[in-house]
């Protein structure tokens, strides 16, 4: 079949595929009210400029941060030039900053792939984390030539790692992560990531409301943002 027999068109005449029409129009509105019923913002990476233009200014209006993870996941870091690596971060920037009327200060590199000038020029561009790092488990302040950045870990268990087994697989290995973390090695920092086209259908949502539920059941919790961890990590270091 072809595959333009899968697409569809918006109301504003872009062509997407249903995929696509279910991450706009359902998992963002399921992901939203599910935070919202659990009081909490999240950090939101957006995977593509039509993503960050349509929904990013509603989230941004919900307490949710708007970080950079590119404005299209082709161009992979390390197979473009330094000059164009430094241009996909400004472009992505500028979007955002259209979008939502506010500069990220945080970025995600597509596959988490970044290269030896990421972090300089993510420093000159302002941004205050850089979420590409799974050398430790707690943030950590990095020194560029353009400035400092927060190195925050990313997830070792996403969403998609349950894709060929249960969703009830995520619930019980955060469970018994935030368990051991709570009991043996306070402060630790636990790093949730579900993604849209996932995470947004119902059988993966039901593990997350359950996942938080549970942990909120918990005194001395901090139900954080990555720019709200990275600007304490900065704050810890200053005193």
């Amino acid at each position: 079949m072809r595959a333009d027999a899968f697409r569809r068109r918006a109301d504003n005449g872009v062509a997407f595929t249903p995929q696509k029409r279910f991450d706009l129009f359902i998992a963002a509105a399921r992901n939203r009210c599910l935070l919202d019923i659990h009081n909490g913002g999240g950090s939101q990476l957006l995977d593509d400029e039509f993503h960050q233009r349509v929904i990013g200014k509603e989230l941004h209006k919900r307490g949710h941060e708007i970080a950079g993870h590119s404005y299209t996941q082709d161009l992979v870091l390390p197979y473009v030039s330094p000059a164009e690596e430094h241009e996909i971060i400004q472009r992505c920037k500028r979007i955002i900053m259209d979008a939502v009327g506010s500069a990220p200060v945080g970025w995600f590199s597509p596959v988490a792939a970044p290269t030896e000038h990421t972090a300089k020029f993510l420093a000159a561009e302002n941004f205050i984390w850089h979420g590409d790092y799974n050398d430790t488990d707690l943030p950590y302040i990095i020194e560029t030539s353009s400035g400092r950045l927060v190195a925050l870990a990313h997830s070792d268990f996403t969403d998609n790692r349950t894709l060929r087994s249960s969703p009830r697989d995520f619930y019980n290995v955060y469970t018994d992560t935030f368990d051991y973390l709570y009991r043996y090695e306070a402060p630790s920092l636990i790093n949730l990531t579900v993604h849209a086209h996932f995470g947004g259908r119902p059988l993966m949502s039901a593990m997350l409301h359950e996942l938080l539920r549970y942990m909120r059941g918990y005194p001395d919790v901090w139900f954080a943002r990555h720019d709200e961890v990275a600007r304490w990590t900065i704050e810890q270091a200053e005193t």
